[in-house]
């Protein structure tokens, strides 16, 4: 017991409670006799009976509830009595009196009725018994709660969960997105206990409105910025996007297109500084995950290109306005302030670095305001003076002046609530700026003022006017005037000033009249001056009435064509479409109906129908190192050693090889007519394992049918597992049934040991497919051939959609459709087929397979090689077999590439805040590569129509009818295709929105020249004789689409033209991108302007008024405006004048250009002491040193050679003599390989456009402008002229080089390409590049 105490008194002073080691003297409140009892118990003398009594004592002064003082400064006596009160441990009697305590003193009970019938007054029960203190019950009438002491109540708010986390939060975001206050959020969080999961918040706001809309996506950068410093930190940020980030694929399954978004939100977050800038650095070579490097790379490509906070603070496209300039103004006036030192001119660069020209007042206003909240003259001083230098560089006009100080002269009664001397402030600095010339006269009197009482210490201050009677009235009345005078010298007037003041004070009573004064106007004169003054107040109360009445008229009459202008860019031409709507129908066009025109997926077909029932093939490698190589849609990133098509006649039949690690696989396809929906079709797969693999591979080949929103499909089971068949039904084809085969060795040979597996589902989405399959895949499964061991592979199995920890996934709003899967696992080699029945085929001689489909593959194979060399005579030419192959795979790939797409574009114009869905429209067409770019490009088209136009002139006037098609009322064609889910989930979304104002070359006009001397050279074939009424269904629409080039496109000079679109921020881009011209990057004016004049653009329309005269001449529509315009732009004379260099002796864009740029980094001050990471990484910037000028752009290259590619230039004209030099000089243009696209000399050439931009049209060699050199050249060789020798030696020498190396690349690589190096001639780009690559067979074949 002893030791006990000796701890009670040696416990320190804790939390501003003392303790008895302190040195203070304390008066104890108990007497003698109790610390005798206290020594009787430290030395052990006390009875067993005593001591029971005293442990028992302290056991229930420990269940006390413990008090804490109320404050540290409470005196030392409060502290020792409070202390005391509380229960000393020191005191073995309990507690010492507390004044006012109901409590017995003694601790013994208050005279309470008897317990048990013993004890006396004062005593609970027997003596020796001991109970317990009871509490106080707050429910007693006599509680009071002032005498329980300090007692600290305090609210236990338990830490969140993993579980409750996310229902918690999502309501809070979910509402957010409906209100907006970032307040509310901070108030909320404020209330949960996050603990250890506080970052979470971050990634699961993020990952709700990656499935919302971009406004809900803006809203969650503003919360962000909002919560970092108060509720988060930038480590808690950092690590919930570091947790995004790993969840990328998954999130992806909902939301195809988050990577982007992600760098979206990565690059917005660390602009707002809610992100360490050094959050991208961390990652750098350390990404293993393709999306979350593609998200990565997304925030890099934006924090480098977005220069100022403004451009990234409408990152999505909904956010911003006056906000950032206000910032970015409010920055910009301070540091003029405390850097007053610096030159002027910096502070006007900085002004115009804010690229907001219509919102320059902003900057008046500001400095206005700033000048009343700042103390002393300094700010004034060095206010006026800033205006001064901006006012007289012109650098901000009248109005913007006027404007600014205006809105501060509108708001100074609430400026001076927070400034009282805001008046006196303003009057002060409206003079000293009109002293300085910086405002007009007008606008300083204009200035508000505020009169103030005047006491009779500050003397007179101005004249008191006594007038007389009022006429009418008894009463008298003095008109006091206060008038600030200034005299100028002592004998001059005093003169009132022009803030005075005037009241009038009405004086009731008799009193004497005031004397009159000599000068005092009658009563009569001063009543018709009064009238007059009341009629003119009339008339400008009419005027007024009149001007707003006219204003309402014209506002609504502006809201009105504002609204229709609006509506213009989603309005299809009026006229009737060029096909009818059943055109592309198994009635009309039933040899056409089926076809390959999925060019995005390995192997599949489908219907030229809007909601088609698709079929295609997935496969993947069994036991193989890679977990999952699953392969269903072409990707680069798949490295397959080649693919593509060897033979396809784009109507029945095709055959293609694919080439895996160890295998090959050879897809063929036949089709036969019959019944009413397009007929039969057959599928033969075949796999044979490469000479070199080690073991032959087992292959799990997948077959499915999906249907895209209509129709039904039941799957029939065979044999356990076995998928023997499905059957269907749709409005387009009717009843059907597609039967899947066993797999053999070979066409006569015996069913092969194969696995099976089988998957039945619904999906959302066609783009959805790959992720359904690869989300079903399970081990269980068993392959046990009969000669082999039991191994576990890969199948389809039961689908479960991903988990979505952190997201309540929003209703997918499309109908779900019906997908079939049939997996067949066998081991190489095998032979496998899968046929397409139509139920209104009822006469069928035969099922279209085994021995019958060979037969009937084997006769169009014949009939596509005869036809191929009738078209083209590569044989006769003298080429060799393997040539011959390699042109009719090019041809091949071209058709095997030609897609049936259906939906709506996203489309935008200068009137549309947001972008709008353009109406539901179809598109056939080639793509320009099936793995990079599967969708329509408006300038490719044409280029692919030049060698479809040759095999196949129905093709081409089908595919230009749906381009014509989707034409708007301004005569607008969206550039860029991307119609339907399946297509736009290729498309990064910065590129999906397509805006009217860009154009691209009009090279459909190629197309219709040949279709046009096709039908002149021979109108009576049968391939030309749909010609003609195809013209005149064009016609309306070729003419809007000529007009709108003709008008939009114009440029500062008569009968000039400009490409529109440009890149505007020349801080980042060495040369600004003109990606409209379809050159991307090629060096135009350093500096865009409007003042541009493009000589690419003047030829094109200079080709497209000839073809449209010879068009309207042909369907005999007046020709002659055509006909004149086309003379005119071909007009030499014209051509030299606007675009002849004569210092470079060739042609070129006019602009504001200059040679001395070049990319340099960054600087980026860091003050001294301040961490690096906190400020923005450096990048590259562009440096001008020296400023441009108008002039020609000197960059020779393919630009230079547009007079003579399109023919342009006569015969005779002696600029041939200098292109055809340029071609031929090494230095320049010529290599073994073809044209490059930039000459080697030019200063940009293979240079960089941006950090992450490499050079795409500064040197590499394009196979369609070399095309249409070529094609020039025999041109030019085959007309009489000077220059005709020259240009057939060049033809010759070029045409070798070209297809020599096209040719050379695809047999060495397996692949044509989208451009070739012009140091080595190797392949590079996307791959395959079968568009208008496949140019090469008309070279080969002289077709021009």
């Amino acid at each position: 017991m002893s030791t006990e105490v000796e701890t009670w008194t040696t416990v320190q002073k804790h939390d501003g409670v003392l303790s008895f080691d302190d040195d203070v003297e304390v008066d104890h409140p108990y007497g003698d006799e109790d610390e005798a009892a206290l020594e009787a118990e430290v030395n052990g003398n006390w009875t067993p009976q005593e001591k029971a009594l005293h442990e028992a004592r302290l056991k229930a002064k420990a269940k006390r509830r413990v008090r804490k003082s109320s404050s540290r400064s409470e005196s030392l006596s409060e502290s020792l009595s409070g202390e005391l009160a509380d229960g000393d441990s020191h005191s073995p009697k309990g507690k010492v009196p507390v004044p006012n305590d109901r409590k017995s003193r003694t601790g013994k009970g208050r005279g309470l009725p008897k317990k048990g019938g013993a004890g006396g007054k004062g005593v609970w029960g027997a003596a020796g018994m001991v109970y317990e203190v009871e509490e106080p019950d707050v429910k007693d009438p006599n509680y009071d709660e002032v005498a329980q002491g300090d007692t600290v109540y305090a609210t236990v708010v338990p830490e969140l969960d993993e579980r409750e986390l996310e229902k918690t939060i999502n309501p809070i975001v979910q509402e957010y997105f409906e209100h907006g206050d970032t307040k509310e959020v901070q108030m909320l969080l404020k209330e949960l206990n996050l603990g250890h999961h506080k970052y979470e918040f971050s990634s699961l706001a993020v990952s709700l409105s990656l499935e919302g809309k971009a406004s809900h996506r803006e809203l969650t950068s503003r919360l962000l910025r909002d919560l970092v410093g108060k509720e988060l930190s930038e480590s808690d940020m950092a690590r919930a996007f570091d947790k995004i980030l790993k969840e990328l694929p998954d999130l992806m399954l909902d939301t195809p297109e988050a990577p982007q978004m992600l760098g979206q939100f990565i690059a917005r977050a660390i602009a707002d500084h809610a992100l360490p800038m050094a959050f991208l650095d961390r990652y750098k070579g350390k990404v293993d995950c393709d999306h979350a490097r593609a998200a990565l790379d997304r925030a890099a490509v934006l924090l480098s290109m977005k220069r100022e906070m403004v451009r990234l603070d409408n990152v999505w496209g909904v956010g911003g306005g006056l906000r950032p300039v206000k910032h970015l103004v409010k920055e910009a006036l301070i540091e003029w302030v405390f850097a007053g030192l610096q030159r002027t001119h910096t502070a006007c660069q900085n002004r115009s670095s804010l690229e907001v020209p219509h919102f320059h007042h902003e900057l008046v206003y500001e400095a206005v305001v700033m000048v009343l909240e700042s103390k002393g003259d300094t700010a004034i001083k060095m206010m006026c003076k800033l205006l001064q230098a901006f006012w007289k560089i012109g650098l901000i006009t009248v109005d913007q002046m006027n404007r600014g100080f205006q809105r501060v002269y509108d708001e100074l009664p609430e400026i001076n609530l927070d400034v009282p001397h805001a008046h006196s402030i303003m009057e002060s600095f409206t003079d000293l700026c009109y002293q300085e010339s910086v405002i007009t006269k007008q606008l300083r009197d204009s200035c508000p003022s505020r009169g103030r009482k005047r006491f009779v210490s500050e003397g007179d201050g101005g004249l008191i006017k006594i007038y007389g009677r009022e006429p009418g009235s008894n009463a008298n009345y003095v008109q006091l005037i206060f008038c600030p005078f200034e005299r100028t010298n002592p004998t001059d007037n005093w003169q009132t000033g022009r803030m005075g003041r005037q009241r009038k004070r009405v004086v009731t009573g008799e009193a004497d009249p005031p004397p009159t004064r000599k000068d005092e106007k009658p009563a009569t004169l001063q009543r018709k001056e009064k009238k007059k003054k009341l009629d003119i107040g009339k008339i400008f109360i009419n005027i007024s009435i009149g001007l707003c009445i006219f204003s309402l008229i014209w506002f609504f009459y502006a809201l009105y064509m504002r609204s229709s202008l609006a509506k213009r860019v989603v309005t299809l031409h009026h006229s009737p479409p060029v096909l009818d709507a059943n055109s592309t129908s198994a009635e009309v066009s039933p040899e056409r109906f089926w076809g390959s025109y999925r060019p995005q997926v390995y192997f599949g077909m489908k219907t030229r129908s809007p909601r088609s029932v698709v079929t295609g093939m997935m496969w993947m490698r069994q036991f193989s190192e890679v977990d999952v190589n699953l392969r269903h849609t072409c990707e680069q990133g798949d490295r397959l050693q080649g693919y593509g098509w060897l033979m396809h006649d784009g109507l029945s039949f095709g055959v293609q090889e694919i080439h895996d690690s160890d295998f090959t696989l050879t897809t063929e396809f036949v089709k036969r007519m019959g019944g009413e929906h397009g007929g039969d079709w057959t599928w033969r797969i075949t796999a044979k394992q490469h000479s070199s693999a080690p073991h032959a591979p087992v292959i799990s080949l997948m077959f499915y049918a999906a249907a895209d929103t209509q129709g039904s499909l039941e799957a029939h089971v065979e044999e356990r597992n076995r998928l023997g068949s499905i059957t269907g039904f749709s409005e387009e084809l009717g009843n059907f049934k597609i039967t899947f085969r066993k797999p053999v060795a070979g066409e006569s040979s015996s069913a092969k040991y194969a696995s099976y597996n089988y998957l039945q589902t619904v999906s959302p989405g066609l783009e959805r497919l790959t992720d359904i399959v690869r989300n079903s895949l399970n081990r269980r499964f068993v392959y046990s051939p009969p000669n082999g061991e039991k191994r576990q592979y890969i199948a389809v199995d039961t689908y479960k959609p991903p988990h979505q920890q952190h997201q309540q996934k929003p209703a997918d709003p499309r109908k779900e459709s019906d997908f079939v899967l049939h997996q067949v696992t066998v081991q190489t080699p095998f032979q496998i087929e899968v046929l397409f029945e139509s139920g209104s085929f009822h006469d069928r001689p035969n099922q279209l397979s085994a021995a019958a489909m060979t037969e009937e593959l084997e006769k169009r194979k014949a009939a596509f090689d005869a036809k191929f060399e009738k078209t083209f005579g590569l044989q006769a030419k003298g080429l060799g077999q393997a040539q011959v192959k390699f042109s009719k795979a090019a041809l091949s790939n071209m058709l095997g590439g030609m897609g049936y797409f259906y939906g709506q574009s996203v489309v935008q114009s200068v009137y549309n805040e947001y972008p709008l869905l353009y109406p539901e429209g179809a598109l056939f067409t080639a793509v320009p590569s099936r793995s990079f770019f599967p969708r329509g490009f408006l300038w490719d088209e044409g280029f692919h129509q030049l060698l479809l136009s040759k095999w196949d002139p129905q093709v081409t006037r089908e595919a230009t009818a749906h381009w014509l098609d989707l034409v708007n009322m301004e005569g607008w064609i969206p550039r860029e295709q991307i119609l339907g889910d399946e297509a736009r989930s290729k498309v990064p979304a910065e590129f999906v929105v397509q805006r009217n104002e860009n154009a691209n070359p009009p090279t459909l006009f190629l197309a219709l020249q040949k279709l046009v001397e096709q039908l002149q050279a021979n109108p009576d074939a049968e391939s030309s004789q749909p010609t003609l009424p195809f013209l005149r269904r064009l016609y309306p629409r070729l003419q809007t689409w000529f007009e709108w080039y003709n008008t939009t496109q114009t440029g500062p000079l008569p009968n000039s033209y400009r490409w529109r679109g440009r890149d505007k921020d020349t801080n980042l881009f060495l040369n600004p991108k003109t990606l409209t011209s379809g050159l991307d990057d090629y060096p135009r004016a350093s500096h865009p302007s409007a003042e541009e004049r493009h000589v690419d653009l003047h030829c094109w329309m200079a080709l497209a008024s000839g073809i449209m005269a010879s068009v309207a001449r042909l369907l005999g529509e007046p020709h002659q405006e055509y006909e004149r315009t086309h003379q005119k732009l071909s007009d030499n004379g014209l051509l030299d004048e606007l675009h002849w260099s004569d210092q470079l002796r060739s042609f070129s864009d006019y602009g504001n250009h200059t040679q001395a740029v070049s990319l340099q980094q960054e600087k980026v001050y860091v003050p001294p002491g301040q961490p690096r990471h906190q400020f923005p990484v450096a990048r590259l910037v562009r440096s001008v040193r020296r400023a441009p000028k108008p002039q020609f752009v000197n960059a020779l290259g393919y630009i230079s050679l547009f007079p003579f590619l399109l023919h342009v230039l006569t015969p005779d004209s002696p600029k041939l003599e200098h292109i055809f030099r340029d071609m031929r000089d090494v230095d320049k243009l010529w290599t073994p390989y073809g044209l490059r696209s930039l000459s080697r000399a030019d200063p940009l050439y293979m240079k960089r456009n941006t950090e992450h931009d490499a050079p795409y049209w500064r040197g590499p060699i394009w196979i369609n402008i070399n095309y249409l050199a070529v094609r020039a050249l025999h041109h030019y060789s085959n007309t009489d002229g000077p220059y005709q020798e020259k240009a057939a030696a060049l033809y010759q020498e070029l045409r070798t080089n070209i297809m020599n190396n096209v040719y050379r690349q695809y047999a060495e690589t397996g692949y044509i390409w989208e451009q070739y190096n012009d140091s080595t001639g190797k392949g590079q780009g996307s791959h395959p590049f079968t568009g208008w690559s496949a140019l090469t067979v008309l070279i080969m074949a002289e077709q021009y």
